[in-house]
């Protein structure tokens, strides 16, 4: 029935507002946690899937974060309660989920649940000194809710975690059908009074945000409402994915910051303090290679970036200093060098404001990772790139084709680093150190660690666990050991000891004769797996747990949520959380994804459980089956075509990435746009990219063939895009076709809509480059909806500028000048007025249009505009980029034809100088062989052999039109 007004009483108010702003434990993530009783929340739990977590997940993706919804009970069956409750694990998940979480829902009926057995709670208690005092308290342990609410009562009481208690009305259970309410035995008045003394200890920190809720739906009503108050004060805007990427990699570096040589910023040893004072001196001074910090597997590399990286913060802030943080070793995706030049690109664009174009293509990136860095530089800012890993991501790529097939492991690399630009790369021995000393870069080599390091270390892990000091053999044989010279093998080793129970006096010291056996990290990792195993696969039936779970991760490329993996093997909260809570200090987790952060666990993995190319892609094959069947497109067009492409099923990846939803993620995405191209690279490499085109084409043909049919403007839309694209990947029928058949659709829907210009402007530059004359139509009527559109009110924009410079490019080729100067004109007054005058697409409407006058013989004309592009690049771009050296290279040519006969004059002088200083520029950028350096050669073998001029050495890009 409905709640009793009569029975409302006045609430306690909490000392911090529970439904406020909260900072997420995890960057990008939002976790609740649900405690209750077993078997008499069962409605409510499948009425608050159905109606608050499944919609409140959409709600947090629509933000850019992730909500991870964590009930210790979903999945278990009735005759599971009491295995997991005879145990200590049961008891061990609610705290460890409960110590973890943002938010807990607490939800109380009319039941406390049976009490947890004594001994389990005492090994609980024996590690929790507040289990302990809540024991000599009260004489006992209790029951799992009564434990739990103690531990989430300390931790509301310092803003830890935020509680919304919810109180059932007593009369539910009465509506229940019979056979229901059999199950529901009484449990007596002792165990109701101790519920009543729970539910008075919530009730008296004023915690109880709703009392005698009617029914579940009701409680579903409140709790979104709650929810999404709680997220919108905690996210009010939409997390941008390169914040929340940068996010990730230096969240990777805190997780490191106390492991090995000088991350925990105090005390630091001498030689990490002269490491560091290395690294300043590096920063202010003069060299244009990478500074590389050597070390062994473990020997401290990741720790040492973050106190770099925690100094020059300090030391060089913004906005003066732009510090750009990559762990190659952060996920798959990370270690993919294509990937990160893109979004070191995006980077750049977004904090300094560089408006050139974002380079797409493999060989785009290769070829323009310099010339960004460079017009970085050309802003005034000093650019620093922390990159952990760079030996991983020269073997990284698809395919481990690292940066491409010339031998050099780091060709995807800056051969030379522009004047304002330091890197600081760490990595192992190996060819990418070769790579370095033979372009010249200096080197930190990282020391082992020394026993008072180690002491230091192992007593800052003790500390931070509030655990007593090691007894004393076992400490001397961690610190006196020789293997554990390496911090991160210390490291694993303290966390091992501690899941196990040998620092806490649960356990004895012999485990640490068995992982001190290992002759490295990998080998500890792998005995870690073995401890692993024999502790939790028999949480699954017919599978091993630790396997299967360390297979998918390893496996995925940006990692997996918890909810995917629970899905993927088909488990329960409480089977996959133990191991998950174990594995912790071995994962990276952010944004709610869990990735494997160890790179020495990644190897034993792959050792123990996929040891062959084979196996490899079979485990590549099992992940991308899942994404394929049971995920959202977001995250099929993240892995599916990335795993196709890893398990080397060619065919396959040429399915998916043709696939209508796949195909509109990929291309709307900006942190995965660039993934087409490169798979692209990968199939046309083994050459199996001729049936891609006509897979594209059956995928737009099924659309209009769905039932229920879908809607009319995403037809229209995936039409018109795919046929963008395929135009640009070269496939001109089957472009032209698919974008004649969304003109159609465009044309249904609306005359004058904008996505109808779209459509014809991109078929007009197909049919142009088919050199058919159907091209004018095409633009005309593209142009000609802009133009009504405008006039009915709407609003010039960069595109339609856009429209015109094409359309004046097409009558240049055609010898159309007069249509040429009119279009390309326009174009300039458009951008102008849209971007101002000082954009650099202003400057390439006037560069074309001194190409045009420059084949009219109109050179004064020519000089005009060719002077604008210039002033107005060198400014934009920068005096280094070749998109100044390209408005170079058209200045001296005018310049020299304006010159005429005289062969020793000083405007000749003037148009050598420009055009040696644009070839160079070229040159340096691109290569002595690419097509822009030998057309800015060609204007200086016309002009005849001149005498050396002096000239700058310089750099940038866009594309104008070239005479």
């Amino acid at each position: 029935g409905e709640p009793k007004e009569e029975a409302k009483k006045p609430r306690v108010t909490a000392a911090v507002n529970q439904l406020g702003p909260l900072v997420p434990k995890v960057p990008g993530r939002l976790k609740l946690v649900v405690v209750s009783t077993f078997e008499d929340f069962f409605m409510e739990r499948e009425v608050l899937e159905r109606n608050v977590f499944t919609p409140m997940r959409a709600h947090c993706t629509a933000l850019g974060v992730c909500l991870e919804v964590v009930d210790p009970w979903v999945g278990l069956r009735p005759n599971q309660e009491k295995d997991f409750l005879g145990s200590n694990h049961m008891l061990r998940i609610f705290i460890q989920e409960i110590e973890s979480a943002d938010v807990v829902l607490l939800l109380f009926g009319n039941r406390i649940g049976t009490d947890v057995a004594e001994e389990a709670a005492a090994v609980e208690a024996a590690r929790r000194p507040w289990l302990q005092r809540h024991m000599e308290r009260t004489g006992r342990y209790g029951g799992l809710l009564e434990m739990s609410t103690v531990r989430i009562l300390d931790l509301a009481v310092t803003d830890q975690v935020r509680v919304i208690g919810m109180l059932r009305d007593a009369g539910y259970e009465g509506g229940l059908p019979e056979a229901i309410r059999n199950r529901l035995k009484n449990e007596g008045a002792r165990a109701a009074k101790k519920l009543k003394d729970v539910k008075a200890s919530v009730a008296s920190k004023g915690l109880m945000q709703e009392e005698e809720y009617p029914h579940p739906e009701g409680l579903a009503v409140t709790l979104t409402e709650m929810l999404t108050g709680i997220t919108s004060l905690t996210f009010p805007r939409m997390m941008d994915e390169l914040d929340s990427d940068q996010a990730r990699h230096e969240n990777m570096l805190q997780k490191a910051a106390w492991i090995g040589q000088g991350a925990k910023g105090k005390n630091l040893p001498d030689d990490v303090e002269a490491y560091l004072d290395r690294v300043r001196k590096y920063v202010v001074g003069e060299a244009n290679q990478p500074l590389a910090i050597v070390g062994d597997a473990g020997s401290g590399r990741t720790s040492f970036m973050q106190a770099a990286h925690l100094r020059l913060s300090k030391r060089f802030p913004e906005p003066g200093t732009l510090i750009l943080t990559h762990i190659g070793g952060s996920n798959n995706e990370a270690r993919d060098p294509m990937a990160w030049g893109r979004k070191l690109c995006q980077r750049l664009a977004k904090k300094l404001g560089i408006e050139l174009p974002l380079p797409q293509k493999p060989e785009d990136v290769l070829s323009e990772m310099g010339v960004w860095l460079e017009a970085a530089g050309s802003t005034g800012t000093h650019i620093v790139l922390l990159i952990d890993g760079l030996d991983l991501m020269a073997a990284g790529g698809l395919g481990g084709s690292g940066g491409g097939a010339s031998g050099d492991p780091l060709a995807f690399f800056p051969k030379t680093l522009p004047p304002a630009v330091r890197c600081i790369a760490s990595l192992g021995a190996g060819p990418a150190l070769t790579s370095l000393a033979q372009r010249g870069s200096g080197a930190v080599t990282l020391r082992p660690l020394e026993e008072i390091q180690k002491q230091v270390l192992i007593d800052e892990f003790l500390n931070r666990r509030s655990q007593p000091p090691l007894e004393s053999k076992a400490r001397q044989k961690l610190i006196r050991g020789a293997r554990t010279n390496n911090p991160q093998l210390l490291a694993s080793c303290m966390h091992e000891l501690n899941s196990i129970g040998v620092l806490d006096g649960t356990a004895t010291a012999e485990p640490i004769l068995f992982y001190m056996e290992a002759d490295n990290l990998t080998m500890v990792m792998e005995k870690c797996l073995y401890r692993w195993e024999s502790t939790y696969n028999g949480k699954i039936v017919g599978g091993s747990l630790v396997r299967d779970a360390m297979t998918c991760l390893w496996a995925s490329r940006f990692g997996l949520k918890r909810r995917e993996l629970q899905e993927i093997l088909h488990l329960g909260v409480a089977q996959l959380s133990p191991l998950m809570c174990d594995c912790a200090p071995f994962f990276l987790e952010h944004g709610g994804t869990y990735s494997i952060a160890s790179e020495a666990l990644r190897r034993a993995v792959e050792s123990r459980y996929v040891p062959t190319p084979d196996a490899q892609a079979e485990a590549h094959r099992f992940v991308g089956d899942y994404f394929e069947t049971g995920s959202t497109p977001a995250r099929q067009a993240q892995e599916v075509p990335w795993q196709r492409a890893e398990s080397f099923d060619l065919e396959e990846l040429i399915r998916v990435i043709a696939r209508a939803e796949v195909f509109m993620q990929l291309t709307s995405n900006d942190s995965i746009r660039g993934d087409l191209w490169s798979y692209l690279s990968l199939l046309q490499l083994h050459d199996m990219h001729r049936n891609l085109a006509t897979h594209c084409k059956a995928s737009c043909a099924a659309l209009e063939l769905q039932d229920p049919p879908l809607e009319a403007e995403y037809i229209a839309d995936v039409f018109t895009r795919m046929g963008q694209w395929l135009a640009e990947a070269g496939y001109m029928e089957a472009s032209t076709q698919l974008l004649i058949r969304g003109l159609e659709l465009w044309g249904k829907l609306e005359e004058d809509d904008d996505r109808l210009a779209v459509c014809s402007e991109t078929l007009a530059k197909v049919f142009g480059n088919m050199s058919a004359p159907e091209a004018q139509t095409y633009f005309d009527k593209a142009v000609n909806i802009r133009t009504r559109n405008v006039k009915a009110g709407g609003r010039l924009d960069e595109a339609f500028g856009r429209c015109m410079n094409d359309y004046g490019l097409w009558c240049k080729r055609n010898n159309k000048r007069e249509e040429s100067m009119r279009h390309l004109l326009r174009a300039a007054d458009i951008w102008s007025k849209v971007l101002g005058p000082e954009h650099p697409q202003v400057a390439t409407a006037h560069l074309n249009l001194s190409t045009v006058c420059y084949e009219g013989g109109f050179l004064s004309q020519a000089a005009e505009h060719a002077q604008n592009a210039l002033s107005i690049r060198k400014v934009a771009a920068g005096p280094r980029h070749p998109l100044y050296g390209e408005a170079l290279v058209n200045m001296g040519a005018v310049e020299l034809a304006r010159a005429g006969g005289d062969t020793t004059g000083r405007q000749r002088r003037e148009a050598l100088r420009m055009l040696q200083e644009g070839a160079a520029l070229y040159e340096k950028a691109r290569g002595g062989q690419h097509p822009d350096t030998l057309w800015a050669k060609s204007f200086l073998a016309q002009a005849g052999p001149d005498e050396d001029i002096e000239m700058e050495d310089e750099e940038d890009e866009e594309e104008g039109d070239g005479k």
